[in-house]
């Protein structure tokens, strides 16, 4: 099964990737951010979406084998 390598994220949903590959929670990232829980909580759903997975976990092992972030 081939996976599609171009996932367009936005400049936020990139900051928001990276924060989850550091482990953080959805309040350290608002307050990091300077946005609410549920505006991260809704940026979180599109990545989600875009990377079709349903889970942190999926969601950094698609993005390491897309090439897209390296841990």
């Amino acid at each position: 099964m081939k996976e599609v390598k171009s996932i367009s994220l936005t400049p936020r949903e990139i900051e928001i990737l990276y924060k989850i590959t550091e482990s953080h929670n959805n309040s350290e990232i608002a307050k990091a951010l300077m946005v609410s829980e549920s505006t991260v909580h809704k940026h979180i759903e599109n990545i989600y979406r875009k990377f079709n997975v349903h889970n942190r976990v999926q969601l950094i092992i698609k993005a390491v084998r897309l090439h897209i972030i390296n841990i």
